[in-house]
């Protein structure tokens, strides 16, 4: 092993991910952290980590100084997911800052987005502040880099900008193009998180970065259109349409509307930087547009690059046939966890009597078909992973349950945002109904289960503060 400082990215493969691990070879030793095994180099090492998994993470950190997190969980991870995707995000953050505190990392660099400081922020950038807050609660020292539009080959707003400007020759111009915002180039982005990386005593909290023109959303199109040589014709129109929007923007380019709904969402805001001190103080001069546009022209088909790796994961994910369900509640004062866990066990006989009756053991719950000895599912507790902010279960065994997956699913409630916030999560479920039966009778039950116990959990917290 290398005696350099060893530095990990989680989201290595990424965007941002993947530009910085080649810039910080040679510099540092860099652990990349995926989903997969993949061949390193002396300078590099790939580490296979689940960020679903607290356990996967602290393996993976193992010998880590520093950390950057660029991890949004825009994509798909199981064949079924019933969660929001901030929801997603929380879980993922809260694994990885768990992690670096448990292998005593103490600095982290975050690269999310810009905050409009309104009342109505997205839900795509109110995400990426609670990101933030759950960082900062386990890492002693956090760097989080506020940015708004990245310009760079192979972002995933780049990518829709050049197909809209290739595919349409009549673009109808919303009322959130009118919006502003400050695009950054990627290469200025990467000199940042290297110059923080290389301080002794980096500055720690919140720093917008953004590059040195504001521009409207038209104006930005208007630009690309020019920069590409071809002739458009633009039509404003007074209406926001954010739903239309993103669906058409999502069919022309080829897009996930996951992906695309969120970010065209959070486009009515503008978005312009306001503490710089950080960006400042390491660049002297920055890419405008022009510049940052054309270094980050592909030199093949965008959709090409695309297509084949949105395939590749969606055949993986549909062979696996696995399911993630993530509930979001209020956490009732002076409550915990371990109370939430049994208050679940404790309720679900009551609210759903007619359909299910339990038995409960010393660190065992199991779940029987009403009136008969049918074990549904058996849930173990996890003493030894379980605390007052994380009380977890394993899916042990029962009918529900695809045998050979004994020890892979788990059911947890996790406290996050300040001990405001408890999300009830099931990862790593293999059904074994066929899966289409399973999607339209057992996902569904289950979804109205945990909606209805959310709404018990909320009632509690509300009664509470009356």
């Amino acid at each position: 092993m290398s005696q350099k400082l060893t530095k990990a990215i989680a989201g290595a493969t990424g965007f941002i991910g993947k530009a910085l691990r080649e810039k910080l070879q040679g510099k540092y030793h860099v652990v990349a952290l995926s989903r997969s095994l993949r061949t390193g180099s002396p300078d590099m090492t790939w580490r296979q980590c689940d960020l679903y998994s607290l356990e996967s993470c602290v393996k993976a950190l193992k010998g880590v100084d520093k950390v950057v997190y660029l991890v949004h969980s825009m994509m798909p991870s199981a064949r079924l997911t019933q969660a929001r995707f901030e929801d997603l995000d929380l879980i993922l953050a809260d694994n990885f800052a768990r992690a670096c505190k448990e292998n005593g990392i103490d600095h982290a660099i975050y690269v999310g987005g810009l905050d409009p400081e309104t009342p109505d922020t997205s839900v795509h950038l109110h995400s990426r502040m609670e990101v933030e807050q759950v960082l900062d609660k386990w890492i002693s020292n956090v760097t989080a880099l506020r940015a708004g539009l990245v310009i760079g080959e192979g972002g995933s707003s780049f990518d829709i900008l050049y197909r809209v400007a290739h595919r349409l020759p009549v673009l109808l111009c919303p009322k959130w193009m009118r919006s502003k915002l400050q695009p950054i180039a990627l290469e200025d982005v990467l000199h940042i998180i290297l110059h923080v990386l290389s301080m002794p005593n980096p500055p720690t909290g919140c720093h917008d970065i953004g590059g040195p023109e504001i521009m409207t959303y038209r104006s930005l199109l208007e630009k690309s259109i020019q920069l590409l040589g071809l002739k458009r014709i633009l039509i404003n129109i007074p209406l926001s349409v954010t739903k239309l929007s993103s669906l058409g923007v999502g069919v022309i380019t080829g897009t996930s509307q996951s992906l695309v709904y969120p970010l065209i969402q959070s486009l009515k805001h503008d978005m312009i930087t306001k503490n710089t001190s950080l960006q400042d103080s390491c660049l002297e001069t920055m890419k405008n547009f022009e510049e940052a546009f054309l270094s980050a022209i592909p030199k093949e088909q965008v959709s090409q690059k695309r297509k084949g790796f949105s395939v590749t994961r969606f055949q993986t994910i549909k062979k696996v046939s696995s399911v993630r369900s993530i509930q979001r509640m209020q956490l009732p004062k002076d409550k915990d966890a371990i109370w939430v866990a049994e208050e679940y066990i404790r309720w679900l006989p009551k609210a759903f009597g007619l359909i299910v009756q339990t038995e409960k053991m010393e660190g065992l719950c199991r779940m029987y078909l009403r009136g008969s000895k049918y074990l549904l599912l058996e849930l173990r507790f996890l003493p030894e992973q379980s605390n007052a902010d994380l009380s977890r279960y394993a899916i042990s065994g029962g009918l529900l349950l695809r045998g050979g997956q004994e020890n892979k699913g788990t059911f947890e409630f996790r406290v996050v945002l300040d001990q405001k916030v408890v999300l009830a999560a099931i990862h790593d479920f293999y059904p074994s109904l066929p899966w289409y039966i399973y999607t339209f009778s057992q996902a569904k039950v289950h979804l109205l289960v945990m909606q209805s116990f959310c709404r018990h959990i909320n009632k509690i917290s509300n009664e509470q503060s009356q």
